[in-house]
């Protein structure tokens, strides 16, 4: 969401520099001209993935298309939504904190869904966690006991 909201760098310039501590981002020490190279090649890479094949935009009259009947009985039965959310508590009047676009990504993407995963260490031994963060050199996870950092 970041990259499609900004504009002339505004937004990725703020989390360039100051980065996100709570999503363990530290900032970047960079100069003006290679945040605005970085901003650059963002935008690039952002309009290269929507020209790929098979990539259309959403119309609003799409996201106001469907089953009403069909959407509760799989959101209560094979879906297994209903297990974790409820349409009265956590997702009551989302339509109208959300518009278009954002809450289909929400729905279907969400950017804070934890994935659970198995480390293979090279002794052989695995880790099983929920994934806390992941780069080219540490994977973290949480297990049953806590945290636990992997560096490969």
């Amino acid at each position: 969401m970041l990259v499609g909201e900004d504009v002339n760098g505004e937004k990725i310039s703020a989390v360039v520099r100051n980065g996100r501590s709570a999503k363990g981002m530290r900032p970047f020490n960079a100069s003006d001209a290679e945040i605005v190279d970085l901003v650059a090649f963002i935008h690039a890479q952002k309009d290269k993935a929507q020209s790929l094949s098979g990539h259309r935009g959403v119309d609003v009259s799409d996201l106001q298309t469907g089953n009403v009947e069909a959407g509760r009985q799989y959101f209560n039965g094979a879906g297994k939504c209903a297990s974790c959310h409820s349409p009265l508590g956590d997702l009551a009047g989302i339509a109208t904190r959300y518009q278009g676009l954002e809450l289909e990504l929400r729905m279907l993407s969400p950017s804070d869904a934890k994935s659970r995963v198995t480390v293979t260490l090279p002794s052989g031994q695995t880790v099983t966690g929920i994934l806390e963060y992941l780069d080219g050199f540490t994977v973290g996870l949480r297990g049953a006991s806590g945290p636990i950092a992997l560096g490969l």
